[in-house]
């Protein structure tokens, strides 16, 4: 699906980022939520349609914030 792997590799860029900044566990959590997305066979989207950020989240590797990011 084209914007699940959209969002990966801007999650990708993102995790990148705050690497560089030394913050610690969260560029882990991007890339764990962006290799999701790159590999989920789910739309993103319509998950998010359906059931909103509560949905989102219940996939694994998204948390609340990578969930507000992706809505």
């Amino acid at each position: 699906m084209k914007e699940n792997r959209e969002l990966a590799e801007i999650f990708h860029r993102i995790a990148n980022y705050l690497e560089i900044e030394d913050l610690p566990f969260r560029p882990v959590a991007y890339r764990r939520a962006a290799d999701l997305l790159g590999s989920t066979q789910k739309d993103v989207r319509k998950v998010y349609q359906k059931g909103g950020l509560k949905d989102l989240e219940a996939l694994p590797a998204i948390g609340k914030s990578i969930a507000l990011n992706i809505k």
